[in-house]
């Protein structure tokens, strides 16, 4: 395991997908605060909370998944 700032995470994602690692961005503090390009950064994962900058009730969060690996996930709920 690694850690990236927001300079290096495209290239640490493709560095690593290249050698068969999923990448999974925790960009909890970033929606509101800056853009957001997840097809940028081409990771496996990005999960981002939206009650800082948001100013949703604290649990709003969302998770963001490449197609090709949805399979991996066996979510309790759907909703």
């Amino acid at each position: 395991m690694f850690y990236c700032s927001i300079n290096t995470s495209q290239k640490d994602c493709r560095k690593s997908q290249k050698n068969g690692i999923i990448t999974v961005i925790d960009g909890a503090h970033v929606p509101g605060q800056i853009p957001i390009n997840i097809d940028e950064i081409n990771c496996d994962f990005y999960t981002g909370n939206c009650h800082n900058w948001l100013m949703l009730p604290k649990g709003a969060a969302f998770l963001y998944t490449q197609k090709e690996k949805q399979s991996l996930l066996k979510p309790f709920l759907i909703n």
